[in-house]
Parts: C-alpha cells; sequence; structure tokens
C-alpha cells in the first residue's frame, strides 16, 4: 500500500522522433551503420535506481521499417517516432525512404558518437528535405 496518488514511469527504450517534408513516402526504415541492434524481444532487468534495462537480446532486429496500417503515405508535417533499445550508435544510421518504386537515403555519419538512451528521444526535421531518389 502506498500514501502517494502519484506514479513513477520508467521507459526501457528511447528513440528519434522525425517528421516529413515531401508527399507520397509509403515507408521509412532506420538501420544502424555498425550493425546494431535496434528492437525485438529482450529480457529485462532492473539497475540500481529500479528502472528498467535490457539484460539481454534474445531476438534482435537490426533494422526498424516502418508502414502506415492502411498502406497509404505518411502525412507531412506529423511527428512519427522510431522506438529502439538503448544502444551506441557510434557510426551513424541510415533512413530509407520508398515511395513509388523509387528510394532514397539520409545518412547520418557525424563525426561524433551517437548514442539512443533510455526515456530519451532525438529530434530530426524534416530528415527528407535534400534527399536524391533512386
Amino acid at each position: 500500500m502506498s500514501n502517494s496518488t502519484e506514479m513513477a514511469f520508467h521507459n526501457l527504450c528511447g528513440g528519434i522522433k522525425f517528421n516529413l517534408s515531401q508527399s507520397g513516402i509509403t515507408e521509412i526504415s532506420i538501420k544502424g551503420n555498425d550493425g546494431e541492434m535496434l528492437a525485438g524481444t529482450v529480457k529485462i532487468g532492473f539497475d540500481e535506481d529500479n528502472c528498467p534495462k535490457v539484460q539481454s537480446i534474445v531476438k534482435g532486429e537490426k533494422e526498424i521499417i516502418l508502414k502506415t496500417s492502411d498502406g497509404s503515405a505518411f502525412k507531412t508535417g506529423v511527428d512519427y517516432y522510431f522506438i529502439c533499445f538503448p544502444s551506441a550508435i557510434a557510426k551513424g544510421f541510415n533512413v530509407t525512404f520508398r515511395k513509388n518504386n523509387t528510394r532514397a537515403v539520409f545518412n547520418y555519419s557525424n563525426q561524433d558518437k551517437h548514442s539512443i538512451r533510455r526515456s530519451v528521444f532525438g529530434r530530426l526535421q524534416n530528415i527528407d528535405k535534400n534527399l536524391s531518389w533512386e
């Protein structure tokens, strides 16, 4: 029994929040440049602060693919999210966009080391703005 009416929730994952400026995009995927496991099935434990953490990855996925539930295009100016395991993304990542049987890749491989931290969402605005479609 608790003497408080407040609850605390600690997220296991973090991720990337983004929006689009181009219409017609029907699929978006993210993949680490060094083969990092970004999603999948995990065993969870707790750290010394009683926050959840990934103990081990049971079945990992190196790529996360987003599609709308009805197969339509994503909307422009709307926020979307990649939810990922906490991990070091030392060599950056690629976001691949697909529309009308073409694709374009946004490669984020800065000299700085990056990471996805638990409960934190990095923000990328208009990541599709200057793409070259193949």
